[in-house]
């Protein structure tokens, strides 16, 4: 199997996943998740006394519409569903060592293949693509 295909099935199979999260949805942009950051953060046990305050007292419940059942439900999902974020974070990093590590044999390989084909030239056997080898390493200038 070829890495693209591979890449593919995870990547359906991390849909999937996704799909199966109830009220997922990714963020629109940085600006919408810094909004819902003051509200987010507010302590349980606020959440918690508001519960307990709304049930006791029925004018403030029908006034304020806020549903303790609900919300003490909504902080169990936050709670189960932060630990299922801070998993894939964990394999987002992992995923991300691997890629660099890869990456760097890669590029420790090449640069040794380099240095062996300009000493090859210096001893008089022509090795070809040096120069190319040499312009490909430096950066690139941008324009503009």
């Amino acid at each position: 199997m070829d890495h693209q295909t591979r890449v593919n099935g995870i990547l359906a199979k991390l849909r999937k996943i996704a799909s199966d999260i109830p009220g997922y949805r990714a963020p629109v942009s940085a600006t919408e998740m810094r909004a819902l950051v003051r509200n987010s953060t507010v302590p349980r046990e606020f959440v918690e006394e508001t519960a307990v305050a709304v049930e006791a007292t029925p004018r403030l419940h029908d006034a304020s519409g806020f549903d303790s059942d609900d919300a003490r439900d909504g902080e169990a999902w936050a709670d189960a569903y932060d630990n299922v974020a801070n998993e894939m974070e964990i394999i987002a990093r992992g995923i991300r060592y691997a890629v660099a590590l890869r990456r760097a044999n890669i590029g420790r390989h090449a640069l040794r293949t380099l240095a062996l084909a300009k000493a090859l030239n210096r001893e008089g056997v022509v090795v070809p693509h040096v120069e190319l080898m040499q312009q490909a390493l430096r950066p690139k200038r941008r324009r503009g």
